[in-house]
């Protein structure tokens, strides 16, 4: 869908600079074209550079989360077969809604109980009881997962706000429309070369937007951030994996 808008796009802005009589002069367009690319690939920039380093700060905090989940579920085999299910469903009702959503931040803007159930599972599990040393060591490596749940899921909580306001979005878009009439400005009537040069580099002026977009909303690879991850741990519940 997105390559279909940018060829559409690409379409309209050849004709109208192909079709369209621009009677301005050379030298003031390309000042106009200069100042605007030079303004709009500092700040486009630095926000594309800024939302890429949360993007993927998010997708390792998922992993890190999605990896102590998988190592609690696991080592409740050493404890109880019977406590590794219930862990199980608890688990799956998690990356379900997710998945079924398509949020991966539905957990953080929804009360969740899915890090305490576990921890009440282990609690119920475990009690007051004596185990082996190797039944004691998971233990102890579970209740350490269970910490480092909570680090991640808050980790993952301040990323998730780190959005580009709405004043920064205006400003951006503002310069992508200025970029793009300082571009048709250029004289191109009847000529087809530089009617879809000019068609070009306004549809990537639209890709670079596009980008911005999908970095801000965490949908550059996966429709679902954190999806492939979540449906591994799916697997690994239905001894797929």
């Amino acid at each position: 869908m997105r390559n279909l808008y940018l060829i559409i796009i690409f379409i309209v802005l050849t004709t109208i600079s192909f079709f369209a009589p621009i009677n301005i002069d050379v030298n003031s367009a390309s000042i106009f074209l200069t100042v605007s690319t030079f303004i709009f690939a500092i700040l486009a920039g630095f926000f594309i550079s800024r939302q890429n380093n949360r993007y993927n700060n998010i997708r390792s905090t998922i992993s890190e989360f999605d990896g102590n989940i998988s190592a609690i579920y696991r080592s409740f085999e050493t404890l109880s077969v019977e406590a590794q299910e219930k862990a199980g469903k608890i688990i799956k009702a998690h990356y379900n809604k997710i998945l079924k959503v398509g949020k991966w931040d539905f957990h953080f803007t929804h009360k969740s109980s899915t890090i305490t159930s576990l921890g009440n599972l282990l609690a119920e599990t475990g009690g007051d009881q004596n185990y082996p040393s190797i039944k004691n060591e998971t233990s102890s490596n579970m209740i350490a997962s269970l910490d480092n749940l909570q680090v991640a899921r808050k980790r993952m909580v301040s990323l998730q706000i780190e959005r580009m306001p709405g004043g920064e979005w205006v400003l951006v878009i503002f310069l992508a429309f200025l970029l793009l009439v300082s571009l048709l400005l250029i004289p191109s009537y009847g000529l087809i070369i530089d009617s879809v040069m000019k068609g070009i580099f306004g549809a990537l002026i639209i890709q670079v937007m596009i980008l911005l977009y999908e970095l801000d909303t965490l949908k550059l690879f996966e429709s679902t951030l954190g999806e492939s991850s979540a449906k591994d741990i799916l697997d690994i519940i239905k001894g797929k994996r």
